[in-house]
């Protein structure tokens, strides 16, 4: 199992589901499988590092009820 580095930072253990890009695959699609360009974060830290897809996911959960 993995960890979320960002939460492990402050000292939380939360189980990580998401791999985060350090550098984004649409700016350097040479370092898209590179591990060193790869970390593990949970939902919500990985949702930090992308606010604008939290939002977008956001409003479109909203109105699947």
């Amino acid at each position: 199992m993995y960890m979320c580095r960002e939460c492990r930072r402050y000292g939380r253990l939360t189980e990580a589901t998401e791999v985060h890009h350090i550098r984004h695959a649409d700016t350097a699609p040479e370092l898209f499988y590179t591990e060193s360009n790869l970390i593990s974060l949970c939902k919500k830290c990985h949702n930090k590092q992308h606010p604008e897809k939290a939002k977008n996911r956001s409003n479109s959960d909203r109105w699947k009820y």
